[in-house]
């Protein structure tokens, strides 16, 4: 972990994008397998804790307990932009490193806490508490600290902190958060992967396109077998968001520049509806339905009548839209449904409140076929 996140350092100190790509694609190159899939997923920020899950104080708590620093220490070094992880380097940086008796009781604690979460959780983390996590080891973490709530996250956040430089412990936070914040804008990530394994830049947006996983796209590049990439149920891809305009005329003016309408003094433009919800991707086939969020996590238990209605229909595809929040014959504002994505309790009271719809607006496959 703390050799990707001096490429991560390095990669948000660079000022050119061409210098960025550079960056990534030599460390790419000599990943490993195992390795090579999880970077590139976080370093594109994919596929880490669904965004909500951690709150700021969850992992102010754990990161000042490691630290050794007084409760209420980080929330004095976040800046104006609000950079969690940023703070947390510096708390790591500026506090006294534990030593004598006071190291060796933190010592104990974290080896107690890590027999029992082991115990309880089927996770093994490093046999030495002060040892850096490995990358590779880091979504078996994740996916415990998303599972989790209570002590047992608070304590397996502080696990995962033991070992980590400052440097490392803030990309861990950004990792966290949902965002590593170093800079690969969109397109950035795909041209990385090109560059690392010399494969045409245009498959690689395409085959990102269809899989949805930087992973897998990246894995499909290094073996040459990038026409494998596949549109797939249950694997959810981008979404494909709209740009704003001035106006119609602006509309129209941007598709009569597009081929298939050059020359052509008259075409059909046809108009839908925004809604004023969540984003969403629908996965149905037969008795298995999911929904996706706009980052990409499963928000299925958010929504159950909608999934149970698009098992009820007996349709089979992947279909882009959006949940609606619906009363009395006309939808309401997307915050009415901010708490649906919590899941749990407030999922069911949300539920006997207020009607949630999913309005579809591009179907990309039906059954297995795009």
């Amino acid at each position: 972990m703390n050799r990707w996140a001096s490429v991560a350092q390095r990669i948000e100190s660079a000022t050119r994008t061409s210098e960025k790509v550079h960056l990534l694609a030599a460390a790419l190159q000599r990943a490993d397998e195992v390795d090579l899939e999880i970077a590139v997923r976080l370093m594109g920020s994919r596929g880490v804790v669904p965004s909500g899950t951690l709150s700021w104080g969850t992992i102010a708590r754990a990161a000042e307990e490691v630290a050794g620093a007084p409760s209420g220490s980080l929330a004095k070094l976040l800046d104006d932009g609000g950079d969690l992880g940023r703070a947390v380097e510096d708390l790591f940086e500026s506090e006294r490193p534990l030593a004598g008796p006071a190291l060796e009781e933190v010592e104990r604690s974290a080896q107690t806490r890590t027999e029992a979460l082991a115990d309880a959780t089927g996770t093994h983390p490093s046999a030495h508490a002060s040892a850096a996590p490995k990358l590779r080891a880091l979504p078996e973490a994740f996916q415990a600290i998303a599972a989790s709530s209570g002590q047992r996250r608070h304590d397996l956040l502080v696990q995962l902190f033991y070992g980590c430089s400052p440097v490392a412990a803030k990309f861990l936070v950004r990792a966290l958060i949902g965002d590593l914040r170093i800079g690969l804008r969109d397109g950035l990530l795909e041209a990385a992967i090109a560059a690392a394994f010399d494969a045409d830049l245009a498959a690689v947006r395409w085959a990102m396109l269809l899989e949805g996983d930087p992973g897998r796209v990246a894995l499909l590049a290094r073996s040459g077998r990038l026409h494998e990439a596949r549109l797939q149920l249950f694997h959810p891809i981008p979404p494909m968001l709209a740009a704003a305009t001035s106006g119609v005329p602006e509309v129209v003016e941007r598709l009569s520049e597009r081929p298939e309408f050059a020359g052509r003094p008259e075409f059909t433009v046809a108009v839908e509806d925004k809604y004023d919800g969540v984003r969403a991707q629908l996965h149905v086939d037969g008795e298995r339905a999911a929904l996706y969020g706009r980052d990409l996590h499963d928000v299925t238990v958010s929504f159950p009548e909608i999934t149970a209605a698009a098992r009820a229909a007996g349709i089979s595809g992947i279909f882009d839209g959006e949940i609606v929040a619906w009363e009395d014959g006309r939808p309401l504002p997307s915050s009415t449904l901010t708490s649906r994505l919590t899941g749990g309790a407030q999922t069911l009271s949300a539920q006997q409140r207020t009607l949630a719809l999913f309005i579809a607006f591009d179907c990309l496959a039906q059954g297995g076929e795009p």
